[in-house]
C-alpha cells in the first residue's frame, strides 16, 4: 500500500489522453473528483479494496421472509422480507459462481414480491417494531 497509513493504492489514468478520460470514463473521472478531490486527467486516484459482491448474510425462507432464532427453531419475522444479494436462503452452500446469483436474484426474488403481494393489503397499517 501506499499513503501514510499504508492502507489505499493509486490507480493511474493520467498517461490516457484527457479526451478519452472525458468520453469513455466520465462516472470513474466524476467520483474521483466529488470523493477523492482528484483530477484523474492529471493525478493517480487512491482506492482501496471493496466488496464486489455479497453472498448474503440475511437468513431467509424460500419466501423471502427474515428468519430469526426461537428455541432452536427457524421463525418468520412479521413483514420483512430480504431478496437478492442481501439474502441467504442456502441454496448455493458456502460459495457459489458469479453467474449463479440469477438464481438468487430472479427466483426467490419473485417468490419474495408474490409472498409480499399475497400479505400485503392498500392502506394495511404496518405493525409497531419491538425494541
Amino acid at each position: 500500500g501506499v499513503g501514510e497509513k499504508k492502507d489505499h493504492m493509486y490507480l493511474q489514468l493520467h498517461h490516457l489522453p484527457a479526451e478519452t478520460i472525458r468520453t469513455r470514463l466520465p462516472g470513474i473521472s466524476h467520483l474521483a473528483w466529488v470523493f477523492a478531490g482528484v483530477d484523474c486527467e492529471k493525478e493517480p486516484i487512491p482506492i482501496i479494496p471493496t466488496v464486489h459482491y455479497n453472498m448474503g448474510g440475511i437468513p431467509t425462507n424460500w419466501r423471502g421472509q427474515v428468519l430469526t432464532r426461537k428455541n432452536e427453531e427457524d421463525c418468520p419475522v412479521d413483514g420483512l422480507w430480504a431478496a437478492g444479494e442481501a439474502a441467504c436462503s442456502s441454496v448455493h452452500g458456502a460459495n457459489r459462481l458469479g453467474a449463479n446469483s440469477l438464481l438468487e436474484i430472479v427466483v426467490f426474488g419473485r417468490a419474495t414480491a408474490e409472498h409480499i403481494g399475497e400479505m400485503i393489503q392498500p392502506g394495511m397499517k404496518h405493525a409497531d417494531i419491538p425494541n
